[in-house]
């Protein structure tokens, strides 16, 4: 069995580089907009992204939690 030494991050971030330097559409930031879209539909007929639709249901949620918060825990007392 060999023995490896460890990667310094250094190193690591030099092999990212590489790895997503070649192709936009591999990219760090494309991957994870790809990662973000709607699975059924990922652009509109303008060529927009559409965000998937439960980050949608959880940015809402968000919302209204912190609404109920603001309201109940700071205007009440």
């Amino acid at each position: 069995m060999a023995s490896e030494e460890p990667i310094s991050p250094e190193q690591m971030r030099q092999y990212l580089r590489q790895a997503y330097a070649g192709d936009a559409e591999e990219s760090l930031l494309w991957q994870l907009a790809r990662k973000i879209e709607d699975p059924v539909t990922p652009q509109n007929e303008k060529g927009n992204r559409r965000l998937h639709p439960l980050l949608l249901v959880l940015a809402a949620f968000i919302v209204v939690v912190l609404g109920a918060f603001i309201y109940f825990g700071a205007l009440q007392s």
